[in-house]
């Protein structure tokens, strides 16, 4: 005991010892390395604000490029295209549209409908009362062949919109700007981007950052004047979107907490800001003013300017930070300390080649010098813990032979006796210590065997109990299930026999009632009658042939002989024979194939079957006067089949029901039609007898849509 305590004493003495020698050596290096430290840290935030500053630049000399070679490309084609064949002229002047004070809105888009705002199309303006001369055409011939060139240009970076403006008042703009957005008395040739492109040395020109009226934020635009043969042919402009890009740049020099960091032009305007607060402030005063009039500047900057309607920030520490940098702009990178409410900043600065925009950091010097404290600290700690380390493994070595194996097996021990038997004792030792540890694994090692049999025997026991239960369980669901079926089979049933059973029953006692008269003398009641008494059997007909259907598809009685054939004649059979129900409430189908043959492997039969359910449908839903419009399309794996209707469409709810078996939904037939709930359940069966696949798209109060997709390929499954 007193060997131990021995050794205890000196092993804790020895680490304390050099605990306070590095405490030492650490002191008498802190100052050195924290004077170097504070150093690297200045060096490492200009390299990575200059960074920023070169990806900016670096981006807008992307942009002047592309700009450029869009530019060039407009120069090519005005050059080396044709001229425009008679046919074209004659398209373009029978497919435009003019309003008062509008320009010439041509239709440059694929459909009939005029696209959204910034769909994928491009948009062709005339802005002169619709004069169609040789240069009007002379540009529409560019227009309709520079699409690529346009689309490629819009893609460089996240932006409005790219379009070219020429000289006569025409303009092409990716993606589209719907008529609606044109100011009226709008002259393109007299707006900033125009007049921003350097029109005197024939380059680039950037246009300060405004707003942009599409709800966009700050943006700006690169204007590069087009010449051909020293002729003027107009302006090629790209919008650039500056929140995002701004903000993602910026977000890289926020490396420490609380780390402002924001973006102004070369006279103070403000771009972006790190910081929600400052730049919720840019939005508002731009948004208020409808125009970017932000500036952080002091009164005396502002001055300066010459400008009336600018505002400066309600944060001054922004203004005068600001006028600092530009105060003392120099070429290169500007560094100083400033004060905010008696705390002392770093300030880092640094300014744009093509644009000359300042990108400004502030941080915090307790911010800074606190990391680079935490830091050498950590590096501290982690030298003392690594001679703790050492002495640690000389400890384990002295206490090793004796006191680590005793404790170890009385571990082991102790885990065995709570039920943990996998537990071993790693004592490798060669000795009495050892050959105990061994003895005594052998001895857990058949014990463990012999439990594991018994719960072997006991898991397989409690398997068996466990899979009967489920089965019984299972088969108890599936025969609710049934009775529930049946209960609704029969409640339904009997429902919509009875109507049409008492409708029979009246209109009989009728006749019989009517023929007993006296004074019956027309034919006609009894016609009415018995019309009254088809109209209640077909009803019943039709419930009970919906009946056989279902049944017949949940047997597996459906035979189906899939082939290659084509759907036309089987689809234009369905629709000829609805057209005369159709017109009974004054509803045109519209069905008009544009091709003869339409291949796939399906069975008429049940094609049939399915076409009349839907088509049927589709008129029984939709009010008098309206259309149904049908079509067949061929795809690349199939045939698809849209059956549209202009009725009172379903809602959400009724959608995910829709195809469900004797289904009631909210929306009822148009003029009293019967339904028996059952049509949409056998569609859906039937189209996945034929390995395709149905569904419904509609909104409420507009319709609904019944789409099918039969496969065009034997070995294709939707």
């Amino acid at each position: 005991m007193m060997i131990n305590l021995n050794i205890k004493t000196g092993f804790w003495l020895s680490f304390l010892l050099l605990f306070l020698g590095a405490i030492l050596t650490f002191f008498l290096g802190y100052q050195l390395l924290f004077s170097h430290a504070k150093q690297d840290i200045n060096k490492s935030f200009i390299s990575s604000s200059q960074l920023v500053s070169y990806n900016i630049d670096s981006l807008f000399k992307l942009v002047e490029n592309s700009v450029k070679a869009f530019g060039n490309e407009y120069i090519y084609l005005y050059e080396t295209l044709p001229p425009m064949s008679a046919q074209d002229k004659q398209y373009w002047q029978q497919n435009y549209s003019i309003e008062p004070d509008k320009p010439v809105h041509f239709k440059s888009y694929p459909s009939q409908i005029e696209p959204t705002y910034q769909d994928p199309y491009p948009g062709y303006l005339l802005f002169n009362d619709g004069d169609f001369n040789e240069k009007v055409f002379k540009h529409l011939n560019v227009f309709q062949n520079i699409n690529a060139a346009l689309r490629n240009t819009h893609e460089t970076v996240d932006f409005s919109w790219t379009y070219f403006t020429t000289t006569n008042d025409m303009m092409i703009i990716y993606p589209y700007l719907p008529y609606d957005f044109i100011d009226e008395g709008y002259n393109p040739t007299q707006k900033h981007f125009y007049l921003a492109a350097d029109f005197e040395n024939r380059q680039v020109g950037w246009k300060e950052p405004y707003m942009d009226f599409s709800d966009e934020g700050m943006i700006i635009t690169a204007s590069y004047p087009v010449y051909s043969q020293q002729k003027l042919l107009g302006v090629a402009s790209q919008d650039i979107t500056l929140n995002q890009l701004t903000t993602n740049l910026l977000d890289k020099l926020n490396v420490y907490n609380k780390t402002l960091s924001f973006m102004v032009d070369k006279n103070g305007k403000a771009i972006a800001n790190t910081i929600t607060e400052y730049l919720q402030e840019i939005d508002v005063i731009n948004e208020r003013y409808y125009q970017a009039v932000l500036h952080y500047r002091t009164d005396e900057g502002l001055a300066s300017l010459n400008k009336p309607d600018i505002q400066k920030s309600n944060y001054n520490f922004l203004n005068q930070i600001t006028e600092n940098v530009i105060q003392n702009a120099q070429n290169g990178f500007i560094n100083f300390k400033y004060y905010i409410e008696g705390e002392p900043y770093q300030v880092f600065a640094t300014q744009t080649d093509i644009t000359d925009w300042y990108i400004i950091s502030v941080i915090p010097e307790d911010v800074i010098y606190s990391s680079l404290k935490t830091s050498m600290l950590l590096m501290a700690l982690l030298i003392i813990s690594i001679i703790a380390l050492s002495y640690l493994v000389t400890a384990r070595f002295l206490f090793n032979s004796i006191i680590n194996p005793i404790e170890q097996l009385s571990h082991t021990a102790t885990q065995a006796r709570d039920g943990n038997l996998d537990v071993k004792s790693n004592i490798t030792q060669k000795n009495e210590i050892g050959e105990l540890a061994k003895i005594f694994n052998q001895m857990l090692g058949n014990l463990k065997n012999s439990l594991n049999e018994i719960e072997g025997y006991s898991q397989k026991l409690e398997q068996k109990i466990k899979q009967r239960t489920s089965q019984l369980e299972q088969n108890n669901q599936a025969l609710k299930l049934l009775n529930q079926e049946k209960n609704e089979f029969l409640a339904i049933a009997a429902h919509d026999l009875k109507n049409p059973l008492q409708a029979i029953q009246g209109s009989a006692e009728l006749i019989e009632v009517t023929v007993q008269d006296e004074e019956f003398k027309s034919k006609q009641e009894i016609i009415d009658f018995a019309s009254m008494i088809n109209i209640s059997a077909e009803r019943m007909f039709d419930l009970i042939i919906n009946l056989l259907d279902v049944n017949a598809i949940e047997s597996g009685e459906v035979k189906v002989e899939l082939r290659l054939d084509n759907i036309l004649p089987t689809l234009q059979s369905v629709v000829d024979e609805y057209e005369k129900k159709a017109q009974i409430k004054d509803i045109t189908i519209q069905f008009t194939p544009e091709l003869q043959n339409f291949n796939a492997y399906t069975d008429s039969k049940v094609l049939y079957q399915i076409f009349d359910n839907l088509i049927s449908n589709a008129i029984k839903y939709s009010p008098f006067y309206k259309q149904v419009y049908i079509r067949i399309l061929q795809q690349e794996s199939c045939i698809r089949i849209e059956i549209q209707d202009e009725g009172y469409g379903l809602s959400l709810e009724d959608q995910e029901k829709l195809f469900g078996k004797f289904t009631r939904l909210s929306t009822k037939p148009t003029n009293g039609e019967h339904s028996t709930g059952l049509g949409l359940f056998i569609v859906q069966k039937l189209v996945m007898t034929l390995r395709g696949e149905v569904w419904c798209e509609s909104t409420l109060g507009h319709g609904a849509t019944f789409i099918v997709r039969i496969p065009r390929n034997s070995d294709t499954i939707f």
